[in-house]
């Protein structure tokens, strides 16, 4: 005998939820970052429980149909990712196929042991592409630097991220990049400081404590160097616009 169970699958919050794991399992996917993975794949379990096996009966989570199309929509995710990440398409397009087509076939989803197999195939994909091309080392140091720009980041710091010496990653960088970790985190830095200054909450010391400058002046020197305008002058010039 087979008896469904009813988990009401709507367009609610549980499929709101799910595609919130998904976003964050494909970004931790880019990084490698296995710790985070699992712990966004542990969260996501409860959402979807697997059939169980009750005294001969058969308990299936209800709607198969809808099922298959979280899953091919977390395929087709991790695939978009790892394409960015610098899997080649046609590596990424092969084992999206071959994971669409295990889904297919099932007559009954075991939900959570199939989003194991689509991440894990495509993190074992990616790491060992990362191993024999530099342009996954720069991806993982580059995503590192975007999320931590409040801090003093060090070279050293940033290669502990990518798994390589100091001396490997910036060439690996500026090849992938055009520019050395240096000035790609002063750049990124100085982005985020013409935000602030155009927020215009805080004033420069404020912003120089913020993103982690040496001190003022540093920060107006890096600021000037790269946009030929003082902190100041910009924000002034941003007004006066106005």
């Amino acid at each position: 005998m087979e008896q469904v169970e009813n988990l009401n699958f709507k367009k609610d919050s549980k499929e709101s939820l799910f595609f919130f794991y998904q976003e964050q399992i494909a970004n931790n996917l880019q990084a490698l970052d296995q710790k985070n993975i699992i712990k966004n794949m542990n969260e996501l379990k409860s959402l979807f429980p697997n059939y169980q096996h009750q005294k001969n009966q058969l308990i299936v989570p209800a709607d198969q149909s809808y099922l298959k199309e979280l899953l091919i929509s977390f395929i087709c995710s991790m695939a978009d990712h790892s394409i960015d990440s610098g899997l080649s398409l046609n590596e990424s397009a092969k084992i999206r196929m071959e994971l669409i087509n295990r889904v297919y076939q099932q007559q009954i989803v075991n939900f959570y042991s199939e989003i194991k197999k689509i991440v894990w195939a495509y993190f074992d994909k990616l790491k060992n592409h990362n191993r024999e091309d530099g342009a996954g080392v720069a991806f993982i140091c580059r995503n590192y630097i975007d999320g931590n720009l409040e801090k003093k980041l060090t070279l050293h710091e940033i290669a502990e991220k990518g798994n390589v010496s100091k001396q490997t990653l910036n060439p690996i960088f500026k090849k992938r990049y055009g520019v050395t970790v240096k000035q790609y985190v002063n750049n990124k830095k100085i982005e985020l400081a013409k935000k602030m200054l155009a927020d215009n909450k805080k004033n420069l010391q404020e912003i120089s404590n913020y993103l982690s400058f040496v001190d003022k002046s540093y920060f107006v020197k890096i600021f000037h160097s790269i946009t030929g305008v003082t902190p100041k002058k910009y924000r002034h010039e941003l007004f006066d616009k106005k």
